[in-house]
Parts: structure tokens; C-alpha cells; sequence
């Protein structure tokens, strides 16, 4: 995992979510969680979508060379 930490400047969300939590806040890292929920489903329902319409019958392949 690549991670920045520069106190001010640069975070990643997991990290933002975890010290959100050590400060006893949850309403935000609720939401963030959620966030990266609903991302993941999109990401992994669009490459599914795209591995579907590569295998249609009837369309033709192209081979690698």
C-alpha cells in the first residue's frame, strides 16, 4: 500500500478514516467507508460489464500477435 503522511498535506483515506476514529469522531469515517463501498461495487460492476460485452457470441475475436 503507498501511503503519504505529511501532517497538514497529504493523507490517504484508510489513514484519515483510522485517526478519525482514534479521535472518537464516527459520523465521518461512516460516510468515507460507505464511499469506498459504493466505489468498489461500480468498479467491479464496470470491468464485469466490459468482460460481458468482450464475450458476446457472435462478435468476432481478435488474437493476439
Amino acid at each position: 500500500m503507498v501511503a503519504g503522511s505529511i501532517p497538514g498535506r497529504t493523507q490517504t483515506l484508510s489513514l484519515a478514516i483510522y485517526d478519525a476514529v482514534q479521535n472518537g469522531q464516527y459520523a465521518a469515517p461512516t460516510a468515507w467507508c460507505w464511499l469506498m463501498t459504493a466505489v468498489a461495487l461500480l468498479t467491479l460492476w464496470a470491468v464485469r460489464r466490459l468482460e460481458t460485452t468482450e464475450r458476446r457470441p457472435g462478435r468476432a475475436c481478435r488474437v493476439a500477435e
